[in-house]
């Protein structure tokens, strides 16, 4: 086999609560996130030396470079080829590094579980500080309220699969500074355990509910203080849409196409999807 490749979902975070833990593979979030119907997909050869790729463009992603490590010595190539940018709320970097390791293991024959490599995918994104949810959200698919951290975990399923998103995308926030930031994460977690409880409490719960709900985390938490963000979204509210902020980046997500009330980001339609990370033929 020359080469192998594997597919996985992008994910966007709603809502989350930072759960330490001394071992890594029950450390992580708990919160609200979904999969969507776009993604990376990556292709894994052997090579001279180990070199990373995000769309033709050469990269350092520490993630990545953590869990080739994990898995072994051989010298590789990773293409990643993604629509959607890194950095900016898509847990690009808990997706590559989950379709990684599914490639690796083919490409390798290393004869590991797909539960052991989501794993591995946790452990480098949980080292590295780049995310805490996002590949147990892609390893599993669809709209998730997580009630434990870690992989694996229990978790509450909504059926929201082929509901519509809109993506307006300003920019990238840097994830280690976030989560590597105590009083941060304490606010952040005050803020999760008001909203978390408020979503308990609604009967029927809507996907505008949960847009809501986490507007009112970011808010809470004072992850909300771009003051572009802040404007678009009262502009957005005026205009009866129900808004999100990514966790973690410069993006919103709303309801209904906001190309009408937003003239100068980019918008990307989106729509959540349950399908899961896997191999490629």
């Amino acid at each position: 086999m020359d080469s192998a490749k594997a597919y996985c979902p992008a994910s966007l975070s709603l809502i989350f609560k930072v759960c330490p833990n001394p071992d890594p593979y029950k450390m992580g979030s708990q919160g609200v996130g979904f999969t969507v119907n776009r993604g990376i997909t990556v292709e894994v050869k052997k090579s001279e030396k180990t070199t990373v790729f995000f769309n033709n463009k050469r990269i350092y992603l520490p993630t990545l470079t953590y869990l080739i490590n994990l898995l072994t010595h051989e010298k590789l190539c990773i293409k990643i080829n993604s629509l959607l940018p890194l950095g900016c709320g898509f847990g690009l970097s808990g997706a590559s590094a989950l379709a990684c390791s599914l490639a690796v293991n083919k490409l390798l024959n290393l004869g590991k579980s797909k539960l052991s490599l989501t794993k591995l995918a946790h452990l480098s994104e949980i080292k590295n500080h780049t995310g805490l949810g996002s590949v147990g959200t892609q390893a599993t698919g669809g709209f998730l309220l997580k009630k434990t951290a870690g992989i694996p975990f229990q978790f509450k399923s909504y059926p929201y699969s082929g509901q519509k998103v809109y993506a307006i995308i300003l920019g990238k926030i840097e994830t280690p500074i976030i989560l590597q930031n105590k009083n941060l994460r304490d606010k952040i977690n005050i803020a999760a355990d008001l909203v978390l409880d408020k979503i308990k409490k609604i009967n029927k719960i809507s996907l505008n509910d949960f847009l809501d709900c986490s507007l009112e985390f970011a808010k809470r938490s004072q992850l909300l203080t771009d003051p572009i963000l802040v404007g678009l979204i009262q502009k957005l509210k005026v205009n009866n849409f129900h808004v999100a902020m990514a966790m973690l980046g410069r993006v919103l997500i709303t309801d209904k196409n906001p190309s009408s009330v937003v003239k100068n980001y980019p918008v990307v339609k989106l729509a959540i999807s349950n399908k899961t990370a896997g191999l490629l033929d």
